[in-house]
Formats: structure tokens, sequence, C-alpha cells
């Protein structure tokens, strides 16, 4: 797996985070520790399920060996499919960001991130780098996530949302054909 398709990848994954902190950063008064909790709070669950992610490919590499490039296509072009289910859909509930709200909803948002794990096993691809790059991306748009819902309101969700399945589709499709091709 390349670098580029690792820094899409990773952007892909962390655009997630992105478009749940903007949502987060809407009439927030403290920015500041709330962008800190988030950064922390995505970044970890994002790290933790891509590796768990990673080692639960490795285990079932028998399997995974015959239908790798279908499994990474469905997983990939499914959480983008996702993406774009949630860039327009209708919940525009506000709750309160307390530390463990957005603990759990960092922990929820992040299962997308084991499906990638599995995917960087099936393709032998290096999960230092990757999940590095992961972690990376992840603190720094969950971080300026809060700050942009906070100055410019909940419109930022949607781009970032349709933003990242249309990366995630797009690498999903390049990863079959060039399996199949």
């Amino acid at each position: 797996m390349s670098l580029t398709y690792i820094i899409f990848l990773a952007l892909g994954v962390s655009l997630d985070s992105f478009a749940i902190s903007v949502c987060r950063g809407i009439g927030e008064t403290r920015p500041f520790k709330t962008s800190v909790v988030c950064a922390i709070s995505f970044s970890f669950f994002q790290l933790s399920m891509s590796v768990a992610g990673y080692f639960l490919g490795q285990a079932c590499e028998s399997f995974t060996n015959k239908f790798n490039h279908y499994i990474v296509f469905a997983v990939l072009f499914l959480f983008g499919i996702n993406m774009f289910k949630e860039a327009f859909s209708k919940d525009k509930q506000n709750q309160k960001n307390t530390i463990w709200s957005i603990v759990l909803i960092a922990f929820l948002s992040s299962f997308d991130s084991l499906g990638v794990g599995i995917s960087l096993a099936v393709f032998d691809a290096n999960l230092f780098l990757t999940a590095t790059f992961i972690c990376i991306f992840t603190i720094f748009l969950s971080f300026a996530g809060i700050y942009i819902g906070k100055y410019f309101g909940r419109k930022h969700k949607k781009i970032a949302c349709i933003l990242g399945g249309i990366i995630l589709i797009i690498l999903s499709i390049k990863m079959l054909c060039d399996h199949l091709f």
C-alpha cells in the first residue's frame, strides 16, 4: 500500500471525527477543553480500533487471502456510503459536551477504523505508519473541528461527511481495480 493510499485512508477515517467535532463545537462555551477531550478521545479510539482490526484481519488471514480485494472494497465502500448517509441525515440533535458523552461518541464512531484495520492486514500494509497518520490527522481535525463548529456552525458537518465518503469510496474502487486488473 503506497504512502498516498495511507494518507488518503487516514484522512478519510479522521474526517468522521472532524464532522462530529464540528457538531460538538456548535454553541460551545469552552472550546479549548472540549477540543482537547475530543482530540484525545477520538484519536485513542481510532488508533485502538485500527490496531484491533489489523490483528483480527491477520488472525483470519487464510480466509481473507482468497477474498481480500472484495472484503476491502466492501468495507471501505460501505463506510463511504454510510458517511454520505450521515451527511444528509435530518438528525439535528445538540447534546451537552460532557467528557463521558464525548468518549462514548468517540468509541461508537470508531468502528469504521476496525474495518480499516482489517483491510490493512489483508493488504499487509504498514500498521505503524498508517496508525500514526490516522492518529495525527484525527488529533488535528478533532481539535480544529470544535473551533470550526463554534464559529461557523452546522454546515461543515455535511461537507466533512461528503468529503470523507468520497475519499473512502474512491479508495475502495481503486483498490479493487488494482487487484483485479
